[in-house]
C-alpha cells in the first residue's frame, strides 16, 4: 500500500467516524444512561485507579470523550486524541459544556512513536488508555 493509498483510506475512515459523531453517544457503551451503568463504570474505574493519586491520562481514540470526561471528573489531568475531526469537535464541545479541563487533540496514533500502553506506565503518575485497535501513544503527555 502506498502513502497515497493510505491517505485515501484514512480519509474514508475519518469520514465514516465523522458521519457517526453526532449520534455516537447514543450507541451502547458510549455513554452512561442508567444507574446500573453508572455503578458498573464507577466500580471499574475505582478498581483501576484506586490509590494512584492524580494521574496524567492519555486517551487515544477518545471519540466523543466519554472516558476522558470520566477520568477528568475524578480529578485527573486528561489529554484525549482522535483521528476524526468530527469526533474531536464533539469531545471538545462536551468538555466545554461540563467545564472539564481536558486537552482534546486531533491526532493520528498510527504516525506516532510507539510507547508502552498499559494501565501502569513506567512513570508513577501516568495512565495511558490504549485504543481498541492500536496500542501506540501519540506522545502528547508532558514529560
Amino acid at each position: 500500500m502506498t502513502s497515497g493509498d493510505t491517505d485515501e483510506v484514512k480519509q474514508h475512515v475519518a469520514a465514516h467516524w465523522g458521519r457517526r459523531a453526532a449520534h455516537f453517544d447514543e450507541d451502547f457503551g458510549h455513554s452512561i444512561r442508567t444507574p446500573a451503568e453508572r455503578a458498573a463504570w464507577d466500580r471499574i474505574l475505582d478498581l483501576v485507579l484506586d490509590g494512584r493519586g492524580v494521574l496524567d491520562a492519555l486517551d487515544i481514540g477518545c471519540g466523543t470523550g466519554f472516558l476522558a470526561l470520566e477520568l477528568a471528573t475524578r480529578g485527573h489531568r486528561v489529554t484525549g486524541a482522535d483521528f476524526a475531526p468530527a469526533m474531536v469537535a464533539v469531545a471538545r464541545r462536551k468538555a466545554a459544556e461540563r467545564g472539564a479541563a481536558i486537552r482534546i487533540e486531533e491526532a493520528d496514533a498510527a504516525l506516532s512513536q510507539p510507547r508502552r500502553a498499559a494501565l501502569s506506565s513506567e512513570e508513577e503518575n501516568s495512565l495511558i488508555v490504549p485504543p481498541r485497535s492500536n496500542a501506540t501513544a501519540c506522545g502528547m503527555l508532558a514529560p
